[in-house]
């Protein structure tokens, strides 16, 4: 081998390092891509579920106000159970959200999903921790009061 053979010798080296180095960043971003992809993926699934669940309760409460279907206290446990499992996976979720956002990377239905777990865990909320403001309270107070007084009317006299 030349002299002249060394000194491309030295020049290849680093060059060889450098394109190394560069598959394997692209292995990571094109790895970290697929996986914000895949969340995305299961995002659109939790969201639909969570439409699904919050359907199916409002469905069935509102057969109890004004169809005159009977409260069921197994049938709130069910749903109650449901928003529960649900929410179970949700922090897990939400930090790896914030993870691919804070690389750089859009979560599909990311916004979506912070949603529906925030009404999630407010339908979980016993009332005297949710309406915590005094006027929420206060309306609150009153329209109970309203009811036991016989001063409001049943959804189905308006015809609903």
């Amino acid at each position: 081998m030349s002299t002249s053979d060394c000194s491309e010798l030295d020049q290849i080296g680093p060059l060889v390092d450098d394109y190394a180095d560069h598959v394997e960043r692209w292995r990571a971003e094109h790895d970290a891509a697929e996986a914000c992809d895949r969340l995305g993926e299961l995002l659109v699934l939790g969201v639909a579920l969570s439409i699904l669940i919050d359907k199916a309760d409002a469905g069935w409460r509102s057969a109890i106000l004004s169809e005159g279907e009977r409260y069921d206290p197994a049938t709130a446990g069910a749903f109650e159970g449901f928003y529960r499992d649900w929410l179970r996976p949700a922090d897990a979720i939400l930090e790896q959200i914030a993870a691919f956002e804070a690389q750089g990377h859009a979560v599909k239905r990311a916004d979506q999903f912070r949603q529906a777990v925030r009404e999630a865990k407010a339908v979980l909320t016993p009332d005297d921790e949710f309406f915590v403001e005094d006027d929420l309270a206060d309306r609150r107070d009153e329209a109970v009061r309203a009811h036991q007084e016989g001063r409001t009317a049943e959804m189905n006299e308006f015809g609903a």
